[in-house]
């Protein structure tokens, strides 16, 4: 029971979004293959450690019917099998300094986007100190977007009893944000919730206000301004 809880607060793992905090941190946190480009993409690890080398393991999860309720993260353990190349898989990066990740798409003719999470844990070296207590150990994911040969969003929305729903019937995904809605009076807008529509999705958003709605869409091809009224 003792070692139990010991193994318990002696790894605490925290998974995070953000691309920085103490110790090592990624240059960006997604990553999205050009469907017109290299098949090859790179993530900076940095340790600003002063002191202290950074051991670095990287695992790959594939996501499975990604933004539904039905979603999965598989782990990749033969990179072939889920069309992602990740090196090395495990990495030592010096006090002060980096390294670099290289990640290469073996997509073979995905009729959809293929959607992968790439996890970067710190390996902590065992306790000098017996009597120590708590280490905290922050994990980073990198969201990892492979597009189809000829990716392409469509989508469309309905606006219904203060509801606004949008459904993403492409192939690739669509990023919506910097939503708003403005009443009559154009003082009174409210800001709305952001999201991913991956391939497929279907997503609701409350309208507090009845009113004029915009949203940003953004997907790989570039961006654009909707105007729901």
């Amino acid at each position: 029971m003792y070692s139990s809880i010991k193994l318990l607060v002696c790894a605490i793992i925290f998974w995070v979004t953000s691309p920085a905090f103490a110790g090592i941190y990624l240059d960006k946190i997604v990553v999205e293959f050009d469907p017109d480009g290299l098949p090859r993409e790179d993530i900076v690890v940095f340790n600003d450690d002063p002191n202290e080398n950074a051991f670095i393991d990287i695992t790959i999860h594939e996501v499975i019917n990604p933004g539904t309720e039905d979603e999965e993260r598989i782990l990749v353990e033969n990179p072939q099998d889920a069309n992602l190349l990740v090196t090395p898989a495990k990495m030592v990066v010096a006090p002060g300094s980096k390294s670099q990740v290289r990640l290469v798409s073996l997509n073979q003719n995905s009729p959809v986007d293929q959607i992968f999470r790439v996890t970067f844990t710190p390996v902590l070296a065992p306790f000098a100190d017996e009597g120590s207590a708590v280490r905290i150990v922050v994990a980073y994911q990198a969201l990892v977007i492979v597009p189809p040969d000829n990716p392409g969003e469509n989508l469309s929305y309905e606006k219904n009893e203060g509801v606004l729903t949008f459904t993403n019937s492409g192939n690739s995904y669509v990023k919506l944000e910097n939503g708003e809605i403005c009443g009559q009076l154009l003082s009174s807008c409210e800001d709305l919730m952001a999201t991913r529509l991956y391939a497929g999705n279907t997503w609701s958003v409350e309208l507090p206000i009845d009113g004029q709605v915009t949203y940003r869409a953004i997907n790989n091809s570039g961006s654009r301004t909707l105007v729901i009224d």
